[in-house]
């Protein structure tokens, strides 16, 4: 190889090492951005579980029995095509999506998102007492 092939060989590996490096950057941000948008939807998940909790046991039993009811069969009459929606809705509830869940092999990514969640502090000051 002459030295100005070298130097056009050189001058390629560092435009793709560059390039590399810009995409490493990029992936970095978007990394943070979905820790901090998952942390966010997990604390608003957390607050949702804590007002269930406050509300009580019969007005959370009132919701549910309004979710869990069929649609009428006046309205199935008129699109059957909705049947199949009612079929799915009671085979939903005749399974504890709770419990199937921890009985069941979960993904590695699922982990640590887990993981995640148990790390993240609910509240500002929590993070940093933590520390």
């Amino acid at each position: 190889m002459t030295a100005v092939e070298q130097d056009k060989e050189l001058i390629k590996l560092q435009k793709e090492l560059t390039k590399a490096l810009n995409r490493k950057e990029e992936l970095s941000k978007q990394y943070n951005t979905l820790n901090k948008d998952f942390s966010t939807l997990l604390r608003k998940t957390t607050s949702l579980i804590q007002i269930f909790e406050v509300l009580g046991e019969e007005e959370v039993n009132k919701m549910v029995q309004l979710d869990e009811q069929l649609i009428p069969s006046h309205i199935i009459t008129k699109f059957p095509a909705l049947e199949k929606y009612n079929e799915l809705i009671q085979k939903i509830d005749g399974e504890n999506p709770i419990t199937d869940a921890k009985i069941k092999d979960l993904p590695i990514d699922i982990y640590k998102m887990y993981d995640i969640y148990e790390k993240t502090p609910l509240l500002y000051k929590d993070a940093l007492t933590d520390k």
